[in-house]
């Protein structure tokens, strides 16, 4: 018979120690909070740059193609469509058949593209140097870094604070409501 010593890992378990904040669901993204993040952080946004451009993936061209337009105002800006099949005047204000609005507000390509990386945290953290985790049976979400991944040149408190920043600058509409902290958690998946 074996025996083990130390941490041992199985499949069934899943667990995670990070510095970062906790939200009640997952955040979502805004084209501003992307350009505050390339004024602030311009290397790592670069870098971002260069990394979705040599890749393969339709997701990254397309998140690329989103992050070169977040400048352009005809990209940010909703679109207004006709909001039913009906023939009338569109000056109206509403359908005079079925009483709805004449045009209705569709977000930006770049709002599209934008909500559909927010949809996908496990892909999207790494482009702003996080980890993504969410908590057991879908209470909570979590958004940091493992002390693990603390450059050997970083003190403690540098690391905290470049994650506080990071986040802040994302999220900034959302800091009163971020736990900012070490969370951690490990459960039985069987």
């Amino acid at each position: 018979m074996k025996s083990r010593i130390g941490f041992v890992s199985n499949s069934s378990t899943t667990s995670f120690c990070i510095y970062g904040a906790a939200f009640e669901s997952e955040p979502t993204l805004t084209i501003q909070a992307l350009r505050d993040f390339r004024s602030q952080y311009p290397a790592d946004f670069a870098e971002n740059i260069r990394g979705l451009g040599s890749s393969k993936s339709p997701w990254a061209s397309k998140v690329l193609k989103m992050l070169t337009q977040i400048d352009d105002a005809s990209a940010c800006s909703p679109a207004k469509v006709r909001n039913c099949e009906h023939s009338y005047d569109t000056q109206s204000p509403f359908c005079p058949h079925c009483g709805k609005p004449t045009w209705k507000e569709v977000a930006s390509s770049v709002q599209e593209t934008l909500d559909s990386l927010s949809d996908d945290w496990y892909d999207a953290a790494k482009y702003f140097k996080l980890e993504s985790h969410s908590g057991q049976e879908g209470c909570g979400f979590y958004l940091g870094r493992s002390y693990t991944s603390m450059d050997q040149e970083q003190t403690r408190k540098q690391f905290e604070e470049d994650i506080r920043n990071r986040l802040t600058c994302l999220f900034w509409d959302k800091i009163d409501k971020m736990k900012f902290g070490i969370h951690e958690e490990a459960y039985y998946n069987g």
